[in-house]
């Protein structure tokens, strides 16, 4: 960043590695079609409609959960080493299919990770926490995370 612009800004911000998940929907549900954005702070995640019927699957950043800041410039160049910024992680990969898998039972967790990675920018003062059942949750009010430029279908005019 150019020198004096950090200083200048009114709203500071940091970047925030931000894993999703996919899951297949259940035998008989089409829930590309039929299915909608929700949020869920009693398990802490997010799910929307994915393109294959799959189940996309965010986190809330519920304390109980690892949060990992980051350099953005350093996380989009690959430099944070194998297991870090380049793949996801196996306990959030699981912490996310199975939180989900308690409001849906028949719910297929695939024996191996599918979902990406991001980084979000939050702010660094100024956002209230809620409390759930499972944690403490800091919420951060995203369908997608912030770097995202892909519109949803359901978003679409």
């Amino acid at each position: 960043m150019a020198d004096g612009v950090w200083e200048g800004c009114n709203i500071k911000t940091k970047a925030l590695r931000h894993e999703v998940m996919y899951c297949p929907s259940p035998e008989g549900y089409d829930y590309l079609n039929d299915g909608y954005h929700m949020s869920d702070g009693d398990i802490g995640c997010y799910e929307r409609p994915e393109v294959g019927n799959m189940f996309l699957i965010g986190s809330e950043d519920p304390e109980c959960d690892p949060q990992e800041w980051v350099d953005p410039d350093e996380f989009y160049a690959g430099k944070g080493g194998p297991g870090r910024d380049n793949v996801l992680t196996d306990a959030q990969w699981k912490a996310q299919c199975y939180r989900l898998g308690k409001r849906i039972p028949s719910l297929t967790v695939p024996n191996q990770p599918k979902g990406w990675w991001t980084c979000m920018m939050c702010p660094m003062t100024g956002f209230p926490s809620m409390t759930n059942p499972i944690c403490p949750v800091s919420t951060w009010p995203s369908a997608l995370p912030a770097t995202s430029t892909r519109t949803p279908r359901w978003w679409a005019a």
